[in-house]
């Protein structure tokens, strides 16, 4: 993949001052709560991985120091000082029973980073290299950074976030050796000793006796250079951010071994890159997201495992005469095995980034069992058809129907048949009775979809596990007098979910479990509808979607405490919304149009508006919804409705971090 085939930028301040306004500083943590997040954010247990939903690294462990029982927190970033400066100083025998307060430094951000901004980096340090040549190209691009030889960072202070440790320990690095791969460092603690432990406390001692067996050299993925406003650091702490995101999340285990005659950028740099990107943005379904994160921590966590293993066996050669060095079987063993579950760990990865096999791998389990619906647009004879479904179906009851003398009909006795017959313009009549389904519907198709008689007594079951129960990608599908429940809460993100086009549903009721409707990138149209039960959200209005209600009523679950399996709160209608950069409209707008509709008894507001910024978190509060509906970045008009029956008022606003 060429550097055209990401969205094309103007590059030509690249070099400019401009490019440091990508370095920021991460905010220091201070210790005095010991019970604040350990290590939440990391996408692998004990490893400290980052997650890939969060593009900035980690952040920083709880601080504590090991040499007292103190705690720590300091005003000043590096290095930590002692805050008893106002002691009489004719008491040094007591100087050590005094607090200690420490704070690990701010190091260097990059998690502002876009896309094309790190593909435009990478594409420039590899050119036109071999994937055979990739480490070699970095370990330059290092080097070159140093001028003559001597890296800025040498002798700078950085975070090491040891992920054998499972810790963070403040060090100074002394030399980046840049000839060899994987890049290392040579590092020292630095005093006072101050670290943040993970699951388990860490000594000084302790550290100390890693570093000695390991030599004291470390992998700079692991270390996090010390911010330093002088700006003399940042194109060095820039060159080890783009090191670390690239090992972590680009290369593979089989690059190294790859002696194809390619340009590696050309080939996977895009596809790698993008799938990051769309899943850090998104773009891809939360199963998709969740399947990533999975996978690629796997593929981390076991690599390491390996190479630490052939590392042991290369010291172990090293060290000894190879003709009298017995070879441990079981450890080559465990090394075939390791490799198996890398290379198929790789495969899954190579899946997703094939955009059209990602789109097959968010199939949930069933759906393969269709007939094709992108190749069922339109019969070849032009025919439409009226599909009829009924446990037993009688003359008398098509004679009900009152149909056009030249209506073509097709019997069902299960919903699932006539759906995987549908093309578009069909029509799909469901008499009353309780269908169970096990199988997840994709409505793909621009069909109606009709209950015949009371809502309340055509009734569709969920049954089968998976991302949803219907998931609506037709450009124009219409539902009505139905009832569809998903009574024990196996659809993950709710009963249905409009993924694209517009669906229009009258007259239908919905029996939620955890989650209820999703409008993500399309426009769902409701009249006359019933959601009940939800225990998060009753419906969920995604950035960039349109969703409008008339004369809808959305109940919660704050009256049914005995039958909530959640602790957080639970709110009648959920609005996402994205919000630029100036903190105005943004291109992904939600638009929310309410009229005659009720909600209540929720735990929480009606509405809960969230908010993607650039800004800190921020918990649901309470806001007038005249103040809700003047913002600009959202779409959102309330009238005659009536929101005032739920526990923490009509309207609540929150923002998270992109």
């Amino acid at each position: 993949m060429s550097s055209q085939s990401v969205t094309s930028e103007d590059n030509d301040d690249r070099d400019s001052p401009s490019k440091k306004q990508k370095i920021h500083q991460k905010q220091s943590t201070d210790v005095s709560d010991t019970s604040a997040n350990t290590s939440s954010d990391m996408m692998a247990n004990g490893t400290g991985m980052m997650t890939v939903g969060d593009q900035s690294e980690p952040e920083p462990r709880e601080i504590q120091n090991q040499t007292s029982s103190n705690k720590a927190g300091s005003e000043e970033a590096h290095p930590p000082e002692e805050i008893n400066n106002n002691e009489p100083k004719d008491v040094e025998q007591d100087l050590d029973n005094l607090p200690l307060k420490l704070k690990m430094p701010e190091v260097f951000d990059f998690g502002n980073l876009s896309c094309q901004e790190r593909y435009d980096d990478i594409f420039d340090i590899l050119a036109d290299c071999k994937p055979f040549q990739v480490q070699q190209a970095f370990g330059l691009y290092l080097n070159n950074e140093g001028g003559d030889g001597q890296l800025e960072l040498e002798g700078s202070q950085a975070v090491w976030r040891s992920m054998d440790l499972d810790c963070d320990v403040l060090v100074e690095i002394v030399e980046v050796q840049c000839d060899r791969f994987p890049i290392t460092a040579f590092i020292e603690v630095a005093q006072p000793f101050c670290s943040v432990p993970g699951l388990k406390t860490i000594t000084e001692e302790q550290v100390d006796d890693y570093l000695q067996e390991h030599k004291n050299k470390v992998d700079i993925v692991e270390l996090f250079p010390v911010h330093d406003s002088s700006g003399d650091l940042d194109e060095t702490a820039l060159a080890f951010e783009h090191i670390r995101f690239f090992f972590k999340y680009i290369w593979r285990l089989s690059d190294e071994y790859d002696d194809g005659d390619y340009i590696f950028t050309m080939r996977h740099l895009g596809p790698r890159l993008k799938l990051y990107f769309d899943v850090q943005e998104k773009n891809v379904s939360h199963r998709l997201a969740t399947m990533y994160h999975t996978t690629i921590t796997d593929y981390q966590t076991k690599c390491r495992q390996l190479s630490k293993k052939q590392a042991l066996i290369d010291s172990d050669d090293e060290d000894s005469d190879t003709s009298e060095k017995e070879i441990d079987v079981n450890e080559l063993v465990e090394m075939t095995r390791l490799r198996k579950e890398i290379s198929q760990l790789q495969e899954t990865l190579e899946m997703l980034e094939n955009p059209v096999m990602r789109h097959v791998m968010d199939l949930p389990k069933g759906y393969q069992q269709q007939p094709s619906s992108e190749v069922r647009r339109a019969r070849p004879n032009k025919e439409v058809i009226t599909h009829i479904v009924a446990k037993k179906l009688t003359a008398g009851m098509i004679q009900d129907l009152q149909l056009p003398g030249d209506t073509v009909i097709e019997a069902h006795t299960t919903p699932a048949s006539a759906l995987s017959c549908c093309y578009d313009n069909d029509t799909v009549l469901i008499f009353p009775g309780l269908y169970s389904e096990d199988m997840f519907y994709s409505l793909d198709q621009s069909i109606s979809i009709r209950g015949i008689g009371n809502p309340e007594n055509v009734i569709l079951i969920n049954q089968e596990s998976g991302c949803c129960f219907l998931e609506c990608n037709a450009h124009n599908l219409t539902l009505s007098n139905l009832t569809i429940a998903d009574e024990n809460g196996s659809a993950i993100e709710g009963v249905l979910k409009v993924q694209r086009g517009t669906t229009s549903m009258t007259d239908c009721r919905f029996v939620c479990s955890v989650s209820g409707l999703t409008v993500s990138n399309g426009c769902l149209k409701m009249k006359n509808c019933q959601v009940q039960g939800a225990q998060e959200a009753g419906v969920t209005a995604l950035p960039g979607s349109t969703l409008t209600m008339t004369d809808c009523y959305i109940k919660g679950t704050a009256e049914d405490k005995t039958e909530r399996q959640s602790d957080s709160d639970g709110y009648g209608l959920i609005i996402e919304s994205q919000k630029s950069k100036d903190g105005n409209e943004s291109t992904s707008k939600t638009s929310v149009s309410l009229q005659g509709t009720k909600i209540e008894h929720n735990t929480g507001s009606g509405i809960l508006l969230t908010v993607w910024s650039s800004d800190k978190n921020q918990t649901p509060q309470p806001i007038d919804l005249d103040d809700l509906c003047s913002m600009t970045y959202i779409d959102l008009q309330v009238k005659d409705s009536d929101l005032d029956g739920n526990k923490k008022g009509a309207a609540m606003l929150a923002t998270n971090v992109n």
